[in-house]
């Protein structure tokens, strides 16, 4: 997406749109685009301009870069690091002044915070649970790990918003492979309820397609099993994906595994812990550090 910088407003409406002072995008790209491709737009626009080694982007641009997921609202502003005390004319970036700027990787053309940094500048714009969001797809991802985050939390004491990630390192979960599978999870511990082995193996009969089949979470029962599998929008994308789907359900099934299936609402509803205890999963004894909340 081209975004246009001119300090009159000669541009074809019709054509064109105002999306900030001077500043002016294709109207059908601009009208398609999602929030992250309007912002990712924005901070490729303003590292072009600025050319300024003293500007580095973190937080929500850092993690819109770096493809990691906001859960809620992308706002339209860039946020960046700089180190000077110099004013500046660009009305729709947000400013953040340091007198260190954190270590950068250039990822298109663009300055962005380490992973490390971008997640602790997120706790400072979002709630407990989108940041552990972030967290445990970075992790996942391979993009950072558990001992990273800790030496750069001890190194980095007097860090605006480092000591709350420090209280969520405890809950960060690697296993949890999409967002969906991250509120799951904190559905499941906050309830209290007997935490699940994830990302199992399960053996399949051998008229299956496949041998095996890795679930999402699973309770063990003795000789039965509880299946939950957490689905995203974007899981099934052609009917193929629909019908494998359906034949790897089946063998679950025929191996006497019961299978449970939820989509965002259900999660977010409470509708998830109803049918788990439901189903028989009991309460755990040792509940645990309270998730923090900010």
């Amino acid at each position: 997406m081209n975004i246009v910088y001119a300090k009159s407003n000669r541009y074809d409406p019709r054509q064109f749109v105002q999306i900030g002072p001077h500043l002016f995008a294709p109207l059908a790209e601009w009208s398609q685009a999602s929030a992250q491709a309007r912002h990712r737009a924005l901070v490729a626009f303003y590292a072009g301009r600025l050319r300024n080694p003293n500007v580095v982007f973190s937080g929500v641009s850092g993690a819109v870069m770096r493809n990691i997921p906001v859960l809620g609202e992308v706002p339209l502003e860039p946020h960046c690091c700089v180190n000077t005390k110099q004013k500046s004319t660009q009305g729709m970036i947000k400013w953040r002044y340091v007198r260190k700027l954190p270590a950068c990787d250039l990822i298109e053309g663009v300055r962005v915070a380490c992973v490390e940094r971008v997640l602790v500048d997120l706790t400072l714009a979002f709630d407990a649970t989108a940041c552990l969001v972030a967290l445990n797809h970075c992790l996942s991802t391979g993009q950072t790990n558990a001992p990273r985050l800790r030496r750069y939390v001890e190194d980095h004491a007097c860090l605006p918003g480092i000591w709350r990630m420090a209280r969520l390192l405890p809950f960060a979960n690697a296993k949890c492979e999409s967002p969906l599978e991250t509120l799951g999870w904190l559905a499941v511990y906050r309830a209290k309820l007997v935490l699940p082995c994830q990302q199992v193996k399960i053996r399949l009969p051998q008229d299956c397609k496949t041998r095996t089949a890795r679930v999402d979470m699973c309770w063990s029962r003795r000789s039965k099993k509880l299946i939950v599998e957490l689905d995203g929008k974007t899981k099934y994308q052609t009917r193929e994906d629909l019908v494998n789907e359906k034949i790897r359900e089946d063998g679950l099934r025929r191996l006497g595994c019961r299978v449970l299936r939820f989509l965002w609402e259900d999660v977010r509803s409470g509708n998830m812990e109803v049918q788990l205890r439901e189903a028989g999963v009991k309460e755990r004894r040792n509940t645990g550090k309270q998730i923090p909340v900010w």
